[in-house]
C-alpha cells in the first residue's frame, strides 16, 4: 500500500533548498527539448518526462536547474506559462520526490550531487 499523507506544497513557500521544479500540464508530445526550450535563459541542467502506466507522456515533467535560486526564478517567471496551447504549471518539489516518481515509472533519475550512494533495487 501507498503511505500518502504529506499534502501538497501550497502554502507560498516550497521546500527551501532545492533546485527541483515539477511541471504539470504539459502536452502530451512534449520532450526533453520543449522543456529546456521552456525555460530558455535559466541554468536548467535537465529534463525528465513523467510516463504513466502504459509509458505515454504523463503530462507531469521534472526540470532541474543549477541551483536553488535558479529555480525559483524560474518557478516565478514560468509558472502558468504557455507551452504549446497548455499552460504549465510549476512546483518546487525536493529532490527526493524526483528520485521516487521517476523511479517508480522504471526511469532512473541522476544522483544527487551530495550523496552518490547507490542503492540497489531488486525487484
Amino acid at each position: 500500500g501507498g503511505r500518502g499523507g504529506y499534502g501538497g506544497g501550497s502554502g507560498g513557500r516550497g521546500p527551501t533548498e532545492t533546485n527541483i521544479l515539477k511541471l504539470k500540464g504539459l502536452p502530451f508530445q512534449a520532450g526533453e527539448r520543449e522543456v529546456f526550450d521552456f525555460f530558455h535563459g535559466f541554468n536548467i541542467l535537465g529534463a525528465y518526462i513523467l510516463m504513466d502506466m502504459d509509458g505515454k507522456p504523463s503530462g507531469m515533467a521534472f526540470a532541474e536547474f543549477e541551483n536553488e535560486d535558479d529555480a525559483r526564478m524560474a518557478c516565478v517567471k514560468r509558472d502558468r506559462a504557455y507551452m504549446g496551447n497548455r499552460f504549465v504549471k510549476c512546483l518546487r518539489v525536493p529532490r527526493a520526490e524526483m528520485e521516487q516518481q521517476l523511479g517508480a515509472t522504471g526511469m532512473i533519475p541522476p544522483p544527487a550531487p551530495e550523496r552518490r550512494a547507490p542503492t540497489p533495487q531488486s525487484f
